[in-house]
């Protein structure tokens, strides 16, 4: 198990590459390409930030409200010919491309809009909503986090494929399942799910370059937490789960 400070270190890493992040944006010195780089890597620090701040003191700080708005409103500046501009460059050839975000991006907008239902940061929850449509992005399982309840896609909107493969059973069962049901099936999915649907992603294996390297967060399933928050769970049955933030509940 690896020691508190550790995870101190890495936080203080990523705090320190995110404000470093946004200086640079705010200083608008950068290339128009570069900008948009370190906007989509900004979101992808603070998610990172937030999971190792969970991990070393079990909560998330107050600055966390603060550069999550930041974070956001550099987010959902770009245009979708802004996106496209990269979505071919710079990522290896085994990522996983959705549209015009790669499935790691994502994966981290699921778990930016989670945090910011358990810090009940609705402006920022909003402003994704509004992004999403922007980009023609129509997922059930994004738009849950974003509305807090499921809504089926109208007819003729075309869905943005988000891995159904991984993630099909948690939107159905967000669609169709009583309480128990789902609370049933949230234990089942961090026992048997979670840790597996990061494979694809710089997330999984992490943990191997620890101690050494300080570059691992650790592993935290916010989206379970936001489901349980939402939906008024009981999460009795995998409060102790080693992946489930049960603090942030």
């Amino acid at each position: 198990m690896l020691d508190k400070s550790y995870f101190k270190i890495v936080k203080e890493n990523k705090r320190n590459s995110l404000d470093k992040c946004l200086k640079s944006l705010k200083d608008g010195e950068l290339s128009y390409e570069k900008s948009i780089i370190i906007k989509v890597h900004c979101l992808n620090t603070y998610y990172n930030y937030c999971i190792a701040s969970y991990s070393y003191k079990n909560r998330l700080p107050d600055q966390c409200k603060l550069l999550l708005n930041k974070v956001i409103d550099e987010i959902t500046s770009l245009d979708k010919e802004d996106v496209i501009q990269i979505a071919t460059k710079g990522r290896g050839t085994k990522k996983i491309r959705y549209d015009h975000f790669w499935f790691d991006d994502t994966l981290v907008f699921m778990n930016i809009l989670s945090i910011s239902i358990l810090m009940e940061d609705e402006s920022s929850r909003k402003k994704l909503g509004a992004f999403f449509q922007k980009m023609n992005i129509n997922d059930n399982l994004l738009n849950f986090f974003v509305n807090q309840e499921f809504i089926a896609l109208k007819e003729g909107e075309s869905p943005f494929d988000f891995r159904e493969k991984k993630f099909g059973k948690l939107k159905e069962h967000l669609r169709v399942s009583t309480q128990e049901e789902l609370e049933d099936f949230l234990k089942i999915y961090l026992e048997k799910n979670w840790y597996q649907n990061l494979k694809g992603t710089g997330s999984y294996n992490l943990h191997k370059q620890a101690p050494e390297h300080p570059t691992f967060p650790g592993y935290w399933a916010f989206e379970v937490a936001a489901v349980v928050k939402i939906k008024g769970l009981d999460d009795s049955s995998f409060r102790d789960h080693k992946y489930y933030p049960d603090r942030l509940v």
